[in-house]
């Protein structure tokens, strides 16, 4: 009788510890598949960066006497933005992000001052399309200020539940396979913070706009 409540007990929490990692499993997975919805949004708004860049670029090359060293030099770092433009689950490779986040810096760096020479140019300032794809550029850049913020967040949900399992004193891929026939996914890659990335980007694009009117004494 004694044996078989002991064998009942064991029973009993074997199942409640194989409920245990399963749930283990099922939450990491989740909160996995939740940061890589996040790098996927990312992704799409480095893309439409890109586009738009493009188009900017292209604008402003109708402008005959333009400064081809400052162009050269966006060309240049967009397309070496875009040799990092690897599908979206490739960049949790900690390597990967790294060098995708570099080549994207260099970009902002190079457009930057792009936007400071296209002050010398009053008829560049006024050109409709180039000042609808400055209006998108400042868009696109604030959207991606939020979204990687939100994938940093998710990541670090992610990676400290992983390490949090009941996988984590045995060692998760080891434990995982021996108990489920399946690894974890492994941890995932942050953006890096720059310094100032704390606040939202301040992006000016209204160049040579006429400053408002001072107040008038009554």
């Amino acid at each position: 009788m004694l044996s078989m409540i002991i064998f009942g007990i064991v029973v009993f929490a074997a199942v409640i510890f194989m409920m245990k990692v399963w749930g283990g499993y099922k939450g990491a997975y989740h909160l996995e598949q939740a940061a890589k919805k996040s790098l996927a949004n990312v992704w799409s708004l480095y893309k439409r960066r890109l586009d738009l860049i493009d188009n900017l670029v292209k604008t402003v090359q109708g402008a005959a006497d333009f400064e081809k060293s400052t162009l050269t030099d966006v060309i240049s770092a967009r397309s070496r933005a875009s040799q990092t433009m690897l599908s979206a689950d490739a960049l949790k490779d900690p390597a990967n992000l790294a060098a995708f986040q570099k080549a994207q810096g260099e970009l902002g760096g190079a457009l930057s001052r792009l936007l400071v020479t296209i002050e010398r140019y009053p008829t560049l300032r006024a050109n409709d399309s180039f000042l609808s794809l400055q209006s998108q550029l400042t868009e696109t850049e604030n959207q991606l200020h939020a979204g990687r913020a939100a994938y940093n967040s998710a990541v670090e949900q992610y990676n400290d539940f992983r390490s949090g399992t009941v996988f984590a004193p045995i060692g998760c891929n080891t434990f995982a396979s021996f108990m489920l026939g399946r690894e974890l996914p492994p941890e995932m890659a942050a953006f890096a913070k720059v310094e100032g990335s704390e606040d939202a980007p301040t992006v000016m694009f209204n160049f040579g706009a006429p400053k408002a009117p001072a107040p008038t004494e009554s």
